[in-house]
């Protein structure tokens, strides 16, 4: 019983390691494989749908596996009538490209539709042919009635009217018309040293871009802010917005109104002088117009302490225009009690217009007059005398 036991176990131990050398590993069986040789053209999304008015580009490769460097001519040699057709290597157009062993060279095929080009599927080919190779990629692309991108903006109140110190405050509404969700790039062209600001309608956040869903709109503010000592006219603003596959713009415009500015300056330049209590001292002032328009019906006058009085010769001035300057004299008469110091008397000139007034504070010296000293030395000098005839009288007694 024992011997044919052993003999079969005998029997199992031979054949397993002959079915095991028989079994291959998956290794072997890759390896046993042909490789792959040829020149291939193709493209990620070999059939897309595209919507009407947008740039068609679409990456192509041509790949070389395991041939010898190739040369390829490139064409499109099938497409719609009316449609044209770039392949673009390097962002610039090619009519051949090379492909190294195991490598590829990347490509672009642009197409752009004929005007009113109806909706619906349309059949191109691009081919590559090499000395050893050749392919041959067919394509198909469906243009949609769907909505391209679009941008329209616009603004209500496109001209505004203003001084030189006022700021131009634009409501901009941006509709995204197009299909698709967009992120809205935002700027303003002015002109040279004016201040562009843009931020929400009802906000003070200042605005780079700004998202649009599609099909809805927003508002935008574009405050435009004139230099100092601008001229008066009207000015151009361009509002615009962009997205990669749209943009729109509002022409704007501004319209600066001349404004007088008025500047009043002492003698030499000079805000300061010396007065006599009770006596009246003259002062010429130089009144200019800095502004870009005519001061009209300008009034003088100035603020004084209690009991001064300031008169001004000429009292106003009818027209003073741009860059004009006009000598006026101010009179000031302290009070005769005034007590020796200093005194700050304001000088105005406002025009009837409104708007450009000019105010300049003056530093008055009260100095007592000599002749009430001589009155208190002869008035001190009497009662020593009195009081000295006084003391020989009575003083005997």
């Amino acid at each position: 019983m024992r011997a044919p036991l052993f003999a079969l176990a005998f029997a199992a131990c031979l054949v397993i390691p002959a079915a095991h050398s028989q079994t291959s590993s998956p290794s072997d069986a890759t390896a046993a494989q042909p490789a792959i040789h040829g020149l291939w053209l193709t493209t990620p999304y070999p059939q897309q749908t595209v919507h009407a008015g947008d740039e068609i580009s679409l990456d192509l490769s041509l790949t070389n596996s395991h041939l010898a460097p190739q040369r390829a001519a490139l064409s499109v040699t099938q497409a719609p009538p009316g449609w044209k057709a770039e392949i673009d290597g390097g962002g610039k157009p090619v009519a051949a490209a090379f492909a190294p062993t195991d490598g590829k060279a990347d490509l672009k095929l642009k197409l752009t539709p004929p005007d009113n080009v109806k909706p619906g599927p349309y059949q191109f080919v691009v081919e590559a042919k090499g000395p050893d190779a050749s392919s041959s990629l067919p394509l198909t692309l469906t243009l949609s009635n769907g909505n391209a991108a679009k941008l329209s903006v616009e603004s209500d109140l496109p001209a505004l009217k203003g001084s030189s110190t006022s700021s131009f405050a634009y409501t901009v509404t941006i509709r995204n018309e197009g299909g698709e969700d967009a992120v809205v790039s935002l700027g303003a062209d002015v002109p040279k040293g004016f201040q562009p600001t843009i931020t929400e309608a009802y906000g003070t956040q200042e605005l780079t871009s700004i998202p649009i869903k599609a099909g809805q709109s927003k508002d935008i503010k574009l405050t435009v802010k004139p230099p100092d000592g601008v001229a008066a006219g009207t000015y151009p603003v361009v509002f615009h917005a962009a997205t990669a596959k749209a943009e729109g713009a509002a022409k704007l415009s501004m319209a600066i109104t001349g404004q007088p500015q008025l500047a009043l300056t002492g003698p030499g330049g000079r805000l300061s002088g010396d007065a006599t209590a009770g006596a009246a001292s003259t002062v010429q002032f130089t009144l200019r117009n800095n502004g870009t328009a005519p001061a009209q019906h300008v009034e003088l006058a100035g603020d004084a302490p209690s009991g001064w009085t300031v008169a001004f010769a000429p009292k106003s001035i009818d027209t003073l225009g741009p860059n004009a300057e006009r000598h006026v004299a101010a009179t000031i008469t302290p009070v005769g009690q005034a007590i020796a110091g200093d005194y700050m008397v304001t000088m105005r000139a406002t025009p009837g217009s409104g708007g450009g007034d000019a105010s300049a504070d003056y530093r008055v010296t009260v100095h007592t007059s000599t002749l009430w000293g001589i009155v208190g030395i002869i008035i001190i000098a009497a009662a020593l005398i009195a009081l000295s005839l006084a003391v020989v009288r009575y003083g005997r007694r």
